[in-house]
């Protein structure tokens, strides 16, 4: 039988190094206190920006929806409010910026994106996230569709990946009666949409 000793603990002096624990509170720190100063814009929304019922210094949000059914309008109320009061917001058109990614493959109208393979589409969603998110600055906000109609089906317009990287801290979803979505789609002469019907509509509005 061998002859073993077990040594337990250290000897002093052994390098263990001891902490003071320190006690602060939150007295002991400085902050700019405009940050939790909510921003009301006067719309219905802002509820949703904050429980304090305004926008947040530092914040982005992402408001999705069907196309035309009013996202571009809304924010520029809100855009118009904002900077009426001081403050100039980063309002961004996914869209619009993923077609600026795009044009490197010859994509040069943004209404053929959704005609790409979705893989390719996801993509351009990543990368368009992550430079939205490098050179984000303010309060952002981006409008974006929910779903996309593809030659595959619909594709989320914020897919998870895309999320992960936006990480928005509101998610705002706008939504209007299929009549409304219906006449700006058709007024809206600066895209080439899809002929759609009242009964289409519901059929993304269910998805």
């Amino acid at each position: 039988m061998s002859n073993i000793k077990l040594k337990r603990g250290r000897k002093p002096g052994s390098g263990v190094m001891r902490f003071k624990p320190v006690v602060s509170t939150m007295a002991d720190f400085t902050y700019d206190k405009s940050l939790f100063t909510p921003m009301p814009t006067g719309k219905r929304v802002d509820s949703l920006f904050s429980s304090e019922g305004g926008l947040m210094k530092g914040t982005n949000y992402a408001f999705v929806g069907d196309p035309g059914v009013g996202k571009t309008t809304v924010l520029s109320d809100i855009e118009h409010i904002l900077k009426e009061r001081g403050v100039d917001p980063n309002i961004i058109v996914f869209g619009s910026a993923m077609l600026e990614e795009a044009l490197s493959i010859g994509i040069k109208d943004r209404d053929n994106l959704r005609k790409l393979p979705v893989e390719k589409q996801k993509e351009l969603q990543v990368k368009t996230a992550q430079k939205i998110s490098r050179n984000r600055k303010g309060i952002v906000f981006v409008d974006t569709h929910l779903f996309i109609n593809t030659n595959e089906g619909y594709w989320p317009g914020l897919p998870q990946e895309v999320l992960k990287v936006l990480s928005p801290t509101n998610l705002v979803l706008i939504q209007a009666k299929p009549s409304e979505i219906m006449n700006r789609r058709n007024e809206d002469e600066s895209r080439k949409r899809d002929k759609i019907t009242k009964g289409s509509i519901l059929t993304e509005q269910d998805i």
